[in-house]
């Protein structure tokens, strides 16, 4: 803070950025075009409770997970030569000893001749992501074992036809599960010439029942309809 001489006081905005980088929640980072990172805000050092002196230079890379290490490193080294973007997914180890999974982001400031004079970075903590995809993966992986040992499968159905097959379901009908979900008329050629028509009908009938009805206001989601098949 200053007086400009008439009696008002006049806010130093260097003070502010530096206040601002140092409160934001993100942790900030900064370094010079040979990968050297100079500047970790204070939202930094808190997190693993150590001293600028301690992260600069390379020495951050002692805070990365052992088994991050080699690709961070390499994906760093391979921006700083090529000037993309950095993103990359790596722990880091947090003051309270916990190593927490982070996404770790930094971008290449050039001259006017496109010469990299500066990085700024930014990390945010994902370890809450991870772990709720850990879990989904771990569901996923239940449910399709279920399917495998009932030898059955589900489906998805929307306006335009399947949106959605489980690998089971595939397997019973003797397609390859890497393929997107079959048309319908392919499906119905999977089908009995007995049991066609009828199958047919009852996809139809599904059909006319999404179209009519219409999102609620301000919803682009299609409606879905979903079921199961057993062998």
């Amino acid at each position: 803070m200053a007086s400009n001489g008439d009696g008002a006081v006049r806010r130093d905005p260097t003070s502010d950025l530096q206040l601002l980088v140092d409160s934001t929640p993100s942790l900030i980072d900064t370094g010079g075009p040979d990968g050297y990172l100079d500047f970790f805000n204070q939202t930094w050092l808190r997190y693993v409770g150590r001293p600028l002196e301690d992260l600069q230079g390379w020495k951050w890379t002692a805070f990365i997970h052992p088994e991050d290490v080699e690709g961070i490193v390499e994906k760093w080294r391979a921006s700083l030569a090529s000037g993309e973007p950095f993103l990359y997914e790596a722990r880091v180890l947090r003051a309270d000893g916990e190593y927490r999974w982070m996404l770790h982001h930094r971008v290449a400031v050039r001259d006017r001749c496109g010469k990299i004079v500066k990085w700024y970075g930014s990390s945010i903590d994902i370890e809450d992501r991870k772990r709720a995809e850990v879990k989904l993966q771990r569901s996923e992986s239940y449910l399709a074992e279920g399917q495998r040992l009932a030898h059955m499968g589900s489906w998805a159905f929307d306006p335009a036809g399947f949106d959605y097959w489980s690998p089971e379901l595939f397997r019973m009908h003797g397609l390859d599960p890497a393929r997107n979900p079959p048309t319908v008329q392919e499906y119905l050629d999977c089908v009995h010439p007995q049991d066609r028509e009828s199958m047919a009908n009852l996809i139809q009938g599904s059909g006319r029942k999404l179209r009519p009805s219409m999102p609620p206001s301000g919803s682009c989601d299609p409606m879905v309809r979903s079921g199961t098949f057993a062998a």
